[in-house]
């Protein structure tokens, strides 16, 4: 899952089962009735948490196989609450890890790029442990794993998955203490507005803020005398910086690498720690002669991340090409915000609800029809289209970076002004539709009538979602953003402070899921 090869699919899980029991026809049936319900309702595209496929995949298909009776419909309704339960442990990794950025900065303080790497890696890691012991107890006993389920307490559950939900402001927090200035305060306000009260998906947001921003843009071209002046010191400046050091198997490398976006995925930044590691060959070949540098080159990136790993090449791309010739990480950061958004979007819709969906309907198609190695093929074909999509994207990304830095080079202070309106746009909007923070509160109001009194219930939430849409979220996110930026406390602290406040307001059933 965490790389993206899809052979987390309850397909190719079912597949594996049969094999390792002997019994492919039940492991195919029950692999193409849960493929293609969790078509439907199993896609995790942008911040949604479906049920993990895990549940179908294998805990039904072993019911199926083992247990009398069980047909693979039924295992497929019986799995579910394995899904949810599994799902649950993807979500404490998760937050387990939310320290991971916070600890990577440490080490790359101390010039330790080893222990660095490491970390970057532990939600893999520990993915693949909670992996081994899942399947181990699904193989040592069924009854086994439904007692270590039922023995977690319902409120600790709902705590978690409450603190889970608002474990992202963290993020966003981070993120706006170094792109929020005063003059872009107007644009938090506009992608808050466009997120809670029209409801506006990230590319649209993206494309309303674009407005605004290439309106800025122009605007700067009316002083044309001091922009050429400033063209000529920027060309001089790139002659002096540049190191055209990359080349493009440098390029591919990184290209490859972005199978690693989510080796350290975590609630506190998301992909931030997994993007640094894409980067690292490439930057240790860039910095590598200065310690101090490359720590701080590769710190400047742990910050919140979120976007589709098939479309990062694109980004990664324009990044190195832009840092290649000499472009500091603060001209660069606003493009590689822009673009996170609406890559996201495209990204999320082009896999998850095209390109995955066209495969999952054929091979579970064949698979119905006792086609053995349709599972193998699904991967296959979606891998390739996969891999195809990144490399192009990376070339691409090569191409546009190579050239704006010829052609756009004296306007790269516009540009990134222009982009972190386009940023902050986006980010206040993915704040008030990310943060997660449902007030489960209502109180019975009555009202005199003629014939006596009339009682009714007032949902508190409904009420402030007619006031204020997503209130709670955006003064969680603020409240994250004053204690990081005014009291500078840690990750550590702030994801701390989140679980409690999410433990116990659900336990006196103040907050929901």
């Amino acid at each position: 899952m965490l790389w993206g090869i899809y052979t987390n699919r309850a397909l190719v899980l079912s597949f594996g089962v049969g094999v390792i029991l002997n019994d492919i026809p039940t492991a195919l049936a029950c692999g193409a009735v849960a493929e293609l319900a969790f078509m439907g309702f199993g896609v995790g595209a942008g911040g949604t948490v479906p049920p993990n496929p895990i549940g179908p995949g294998i805990i039904g298909t072993l019911m199926a196989i083992t247990m009398s009776g069980v047909t693979p419909q039924s295992a497929l309704a019986l799995s579910i609450p394995f899904a949810v339960a599994i799902q649950f442990l993807q979500t404490f990794v998760y937050t387990l890890c939310a320290g991971l950025p916070e600890a990577a900065t440490n080490a790359l303080k101390a010039h330790k790029f080893g222990k660095f790497r490491f970390i970057a890696n532990i939600t893999v890691i520990l993915f693949a442990i909670v992996g081994f012991l899942l399947g181990f107890l699904g193989a040592y006993s069924m009854s086994t794993l439904k007692t270590l389920v039922a023995m977690i307490p319902d409120w600790l559950l709902t705590g978690l998955n409450v603190a889970g939900g608002m474990l992202p402001a963290i993020g966003f927090a981070m993120i706006m203490t170094v792109m929020l200035k005063k003059q872009l305060i107007p644009f938090a306000l506009l992608g808050y507005a466009l997120a809670a009260y029209l409801q506006l998906p990230v590319i649209g947001i993206a494309i309303i803020a674009l407005v605004f921003a290439l309106k800025f843009y122009f605007e700067q071209d009316e002083n044309r005398p001091l922009r050429q002046m400033q063209a000529n010191q920027a060309r001089r400046n790139l002659t002096m910086t540049g190191s055209n050091q990359l080349t493009n198997s440098d390029y591919r490398k990184t290209t490859l690498r972005s199978y690693f976006l989510q080796n350290g995925f975590n609630y506190s930044n998301y992909q931030g720690l997994g993007y640094s590691l894409i980067m690292y060959p490439a930057f240790k070949k860039l910095y590598g002669k200065d310690p101090d540098k490359l720590a701080k080159v590769l710190s400047e990136n742990i910050e919140f991340y979120n976007t589709n790993p098939n479309l990062i090449p694109f980004i990664t791309s324009i990044h190195l090409a832009m840092a290649d010739n000499g472009m500091e990480y603060k001209e660069t950061r606003g493009i590689k915000m822009a673009l996170m958004g609406p890559l996201a979007g495209i990204g999320d819709s082009l896999s998850q609800f095209c390109i995955a969906p066209l495969f999952s309907t054929i091979f579970a198609s064949l698979a119905m029809n006792n086609v053995a190695l349709a599972p193998v093929f699904f991967v296959l074909a979606e891998n390739f289209t996969l891999l195809s999509i990144k490399f192009a994207m990376g070339a691409y990304g090569k191409r546009l970076g190579t050239s704006m830095i010829e052609k756009l080079s004296a306007k790269m202070s516009q540009i990134s002004e222009a982009a972190s309106m386009i940023g902050v746009t986006v980010i206040a909007g993915l704040a008030a539709t990310f943060v997660k923070m449902k007030v489960t509160l209502t109180y019975a109001s009555s009202a005199k009538a003629a014939k006596g009194a009339a009682t009714s219930t007032v949902d508190i939430q409904a009420l402030l979602d007619k006031v204020a849409p997503a209130l709670l979220p955006v003064l969680y996110t603020l409240l994250m953003y004053y204690l990081i930026k005014k009291r500078g406390w840690t990750t550590y602290k702030l994801v701390i402070l989140t679980v409690v406040i999410g433990i116990v307001l659900s336990l006196v059933h103040i907050l929901g899921v």
